[in-house]
């Protein structure tokens, strides 16, 4: 026991039925049985506080970083948008291989554009609309929209529930959220495979009346290195050539 909790059990057994256990050694047994559950109590602590602390610190730079969109995106959307205007009509006067360039510069003016509007949906909270939803309906919305893309790239989607899961829940937030997570398998994945969506209902153990809506996808890719896991969700971490992070 460690304040008043039960951390764990010392079964003790014998290979002789006239084997006996000591007072002794059941008293040293409780000594070293107290302080390993201190211990283990101890290390399950410092383990939250350091998963608390790496959480407090992604929040604040979330928080610095919407900040600093919400401060520079309009300043720097209103030449962006003159300059892609200038380069679109300055294109339709030129031919060539010059032609291309304007197409070139046009295209990396957009990816700006994209950078910004990463940046401003940290700092975009909004309000969440808690509405009813199915969830297997909703994914199966998000499998037919990326069904043509992915078989371009000779990949297969598929989406699998036994039967209609209603949850109270932002239906625009989390359909970004899967097309997010399609997305980044498909990308994972430039030879082809196979994705699977599973929607399931799992019963929650700690309480028997409730249950726990899961959503597992599925791919063939290579999956995330342990050492790159950790980092996936902090602002401008990517491991795409083409990535920025956000």
């Amino acid at each position: 026991m460690a304040k008043n909790q039960l951390i764990g059990l010392v079964l003790l057994g014998f290979d002789r039925s006239s084997s006996m256990i000591r007072k002794s050694d059941a008293a040293l047994l409780l000594q070293l049985a107290e302080q390993a559950s201190l211990a283990f109590q101890n290390a399950a602590l410092y383990r939250e506080q350091q998963e608390r602390l790496v959480r407090l610190h992604r929040a604040d730079r979330l928080a610095a970083m919407g900040q600093l969109a919400a401060g520079v995106a309009h300043e720097v959307r209103n030449p962006l948008t003159a300059i892609r205007s200038t380069m679109q009509y300055l294109g339709t006067t030129v031919e060539g291989s010059h032609r291309e360039l304007f197409e070139d510069l046009i295209g990396e003016v957009d990816r700006i554009d994209h950078i910004i509007s990463g940046l401003l949906n940290l700092a975009r909270t909004g309000n969440l609309q808690r509405l009813p939803v199915d969830l297997a309906d909703l994914t199966e919305q998000t499998v037919r929209f990326l069904d043509h893309r992915a078989r371009k790239q000779n990949a297969k989607i598929s989406a699998q529930s036994s039967e209609p899961i209603m949850v109270e829940a932002d239906p625009n937030q989390l359909r970004q959220v899967f097309l997010n997570l399609i997305l980044n398998a498909l990308q994972a994945m430039p030879e082809g495979g196979s994705i699977i969506v599973d929607c399931q209902i799992e019963p929650d153990r700690s309480r028997p009346s409730q249950s726990w809506a899961q959503i597992r996808i599925i791919d063939d890719g290579p999956g995330i290195p342990e050492e790159v896991l950790r980092n996936v969700l902090d602002p401008f971490f990517t491991t795409k050539s083409e990535g920025t992070g956000l």
